[in-house]
């Protein structure tokens, strides 16, 4: 293996473990953001239409 290739190879390993972390933490954060806003949406619209 040459010295480019070992360089390419260790971008594409970073790449993989920054999206395997990564993703995740997103769709964490996709989710407590719809979390919340339905959160805050019922707190306008009262649950029931009382």
């Amino acid at each position: 293996m040459s010295r480019w290739d070992w360089d390419h190879f260790k971008d594409l390993l970073l790449l993989a473990v920054a999206a395997m972390l990564g993703l995740p933490l997103i769709g964490a954060g996709l989710a407590l953001g719809m979390i919340a806003f339905m959160w805050i949406f019922s707190l306008f619209i009262p649950a029931g239409g009382q």
